[in-house]
Parts: structure tokens; sequence; C-alpha cells
């Protein structure tokens, strides 16, 4: 069995899940997946998605209380009292006991992925995609000898990166029913329509190199070039989709957001809505080194030009 915990939002949970649902097929592997509702996403993954077209990998989905199972390995002093009060089901008990047997040599952990990704020292010169690159030969050998190992030795995996290429563009994910139809809503609309997906929040270099002035350069030239052009717009800020509302009035489509907070599941609902009304534009202009930027453009086909 493969034990597997994708960290971070919602972009770098897929890319992980993606990846290792690939590599359990590849490998005949079956895959548990401890999807932890925590201050960076509190969205449970079934009212986010549907599973489909997995090529018969066995997936088991266990919604996990924050710290599961990391925190509950070996607690220590400071921890005890984090975690005292806290209940675990049977099942999550079980499967506690199961992942503290492991032994070191049969774990990935997302620390040691995050000094190979290296991000520090690349990160300002270097996209997604380069730095997906540049670590997929960095893990290979670990990943073919826990994986290629024996079925019935189990393998733990922490991580917020990609272990292997792309191969189907996201297709394992469809947004539920609910967020579909919000989904059909607004790209109904869509006409010679180009997204613009503008980071600002916590993202440091996408503030830092994709500012909003040069968003706004990138949308007098499409302009300039075609003068229907309408823009779909997804951006963790309101003050920065509200000037560009005011500014260009009815070329901008954009969806309602209830909130901005990752820690309100309304919200990552939201940041479902907008990754697939990007992905149906015709092209995808992004903010530097984001992962929902590469995976809108990844699950709509479409050419993605990062704003710098």
């Amino acid at each position: 069995m493969i034990f597997l915990q994708p960290l971070g939002g919602l972009c770098n949970r897929l890319r992980t899940l993606d990846s290792v649902i690939d590599l359990c097929e590849k490998y005949n592997r079956e895959l548990t997946v401890f999807w932890v509702n925590n201050a960076a996403l509190t969205a449970p993954f079934d009212e986010l998605f549907e599973l489909k077209d997995t090529r018969g990998v066995t997936i088991n989905l266990i919604d996990a209380p924050v710290g599961f199972p990391d925190l509950y390995r070996s607690p220590g002093n400071l921890l005890k009292n984090y975690l005292k009060g806290r209940k675990l089901t049977g099942n999550q008990s079980q499967l506690l006991k199961t992942v503290k047997a492991i032994p070191e040599s049969r774990i990935i952990w997302k620390d040691d992925l995050q000094k190979l990704y290296d991000s520090g020292s690349f990160v300002n010169s270097h996209s997604v995609d380069e730095m997906d690159a540049r670590l997929y030969p960095l893990v290979q050998e670990d990943v073919e000898r826990l994986f290629q190992g024996n079925a019935g030795e189990n393998v733990y995996i922490t991580s917020c990166y990609r272990l292997s290429p792309v191969l189907d563009a996201y297709k394992k994910f469809e947004p539920t029913a609910e967020l579909k139809e919000r989904i059909d809503k607004t790209t109904s609309s869509f006409t010679r329509t180009i997204g613009l997906h503008i980071r600002k929040s916590d993202h440091e270099t996408s503030k830092k190199f994709s500012t909003t002035e040069k968003f706004v350069g990138v949308i007098e030239k499409e302009i300039a070039n075609d003068s229907q052009t309408t823009f779909f717009i997804s951006t963790d800020d309101e003050a920065t989709k509200t000037d560009l509302i005011d500014k260009y009035g009815d070329r901008i489509r954009f969806n309602a957001v209830s909130s901005y907070e990752r820690d309100s599941p309304e919200a990552v609902k939201d940041a479902v809505v907008d990754l697939y009304c990007l992905a149906a534009t015709s092209r995808l202009y992004g903010s530097h080194h984001s992962s929902f930027s590469q995976v809108a453009a990844i699950i709509g086909g479409i050419q993605a030009t990062t704003v710098m």
C-alpha cells in the first residue's frame, strides 16, 4: 500500500495526488490518501471533486484531522497538549498504527523533497514547469525503488510536489455537479475570452514579478489586437478585481467569491470554480511560479504565458 498525504493548497495537492495515482497505476500499487483539512485547505475532497478514470488504481480517500498522521506518530511534550482530547476513529487509529510501523527507508518526506526542489535558488528565474522538470530525475531513483518494492511493503509519502510528469491533463478529477453547474454558468458567457490569473495574498514571488501593472499592460495589448476581446479574471485580491472591473467594465468576466480565506470551505470551492473557468478560456496569462496558473492551463490544454 502507498500512503500519501498531499500537502499545501488546492493545486499543490492536485499535482501531488495526480502524479502518485499515475505511479500507482504504473507499478500496480494500491493507494490510501490522507486528505487533511487544515489552514492551507479546509474542504473535504468529495465536496470538491469526483475521481474519474483512475485506470484501475484502488484509491481509499480518508478525510483526516489536523496533524494526522505525522503529529500523532511520535508527539513530543508540546504536541501532547495540542492533541489532547482529539479522538481518532477506529479506522484512523488502525491507519496510524500502520503508518507508524513504516521504516524511514520507505518514507518520502516533504522536507527532503523541498531541499531537492531548492526553490530558493531557482524560483526567481525558473517557471513551475522548469522546476518540475528539474525535480523528476532527482527523485526518480527513490520513487522507482519504493514503488517497485514488494507489494506487501507499505510506503508513506508527504509532498506538495509532483513526483512524475503529467500524463492525462488532470482528467482523473472532475468537479462535483454543484461546482460544475457554477462553472458552466460562467463559461457560457465566454466570447473571445482570455484568462488572467493574478496571484496576490501570501505568494511573494508572484506579487514581486507578476504585478497588476504588468497585467494591465497585457490587457491593453490584447484590446489593441482585438477590440472584441474579453477577459476572465481570477485573483485572491478583491481590490485588484474591483479596480480592473472599474477600468474595463463589461470586458471583465468573474465569479462572485464568498471568501478569500483558505480556512473557509466555500473559498476552496470558489477556487475550484475559478480554476476550471480559467481552463475554459482561449489562452491564459498567469502569475510567476504559480501552480494554480500551471494546472489551469494543463486542464484546458491552452497556451499559458507568465506575466513578468
